[in-house]
């Protein structure tokens, strides 16, 4: 038996905070891309993806500070009736494929870099290849339906709960107990 819908919490409200900034910042991101694409291919054009190379050191850093990598180049692919185009963004140019976007770029080996390999030492690519997709039409769920979503996760655990303890089901669903997880026993 559900009950009725509870008031969203402080939580919740900051939560779809968050959510709707994550989605203007998608939606930003979507409008500087398709501007792009279109002073290159013209309108009509919707973008499917980015590829992006990311200098491993910078990688590395950002990944200590937790900070954004910055990608060193950025190929953009746009879909019109069934035809993919592709652009880089540094260049402003057109391009036949992803690969021949970042040219020698792609295969650049590390300046520093070296490992060892049956007995030969090799450097490693200089970048890193990373794939991102657009999405302009996220729609972040309010607080209402996140404190909603909490209320279910919430009552699937009560019966989850009372299941494992049949003898105590009934007190243990009228009282809404959750045996709490005990921490460092992996499960």
């Amino acid at each position: 038996m559900t009950q009725p819908s509870p008031e969203p919490t402080d939580l919740d409200q900051e939560n779809a905070a968050r959510r709707q900034a994550i989605a203007d910042k998608f939606r930003a991101e979507y409008a500087r891309a398709e501007a792009l694409a279109c002073s290159v291919f013209g309108p009509g054009w919707k973008l499917t993806g980015r590829h992006m190379l990311l200098d491993k050191d910078q990688e590395d850093e950002a990944r200590r500070t937790g900070t954004r990598a910055v990608p060193v180049a950025t190929v953009i692919t746009a879909e019109k009736g069934g035809v993919k185009r592709h652009f880089r963004v540094e260049t402003m140019q057109e391009c036949e494929s992803m690969q021949a976007g970042f040219g020698e770029m792609l295969l650049e080996p590390h300046p520093t870099k070296r490992f060892t390999w049956a007995g030969k030492e090799i450097a490693p690519h200089r970048f890193s290849l990373c794939w991102g997709w657009y999405e302009p039409d996220y729609r972040p769920a309010s607080a209402e339906k996140l404190a909603a979503a909490r209320q279910k996760r919430q009552e699937k655990a009560v019966e989850k709960e009372a299941e494992s303890a049949p003898l105590f089901a009934e007190l243990i669903r009228e009282e809404g107990y959750v045996q709490p997880k005990r921490k460092g026993t992996g499960r």
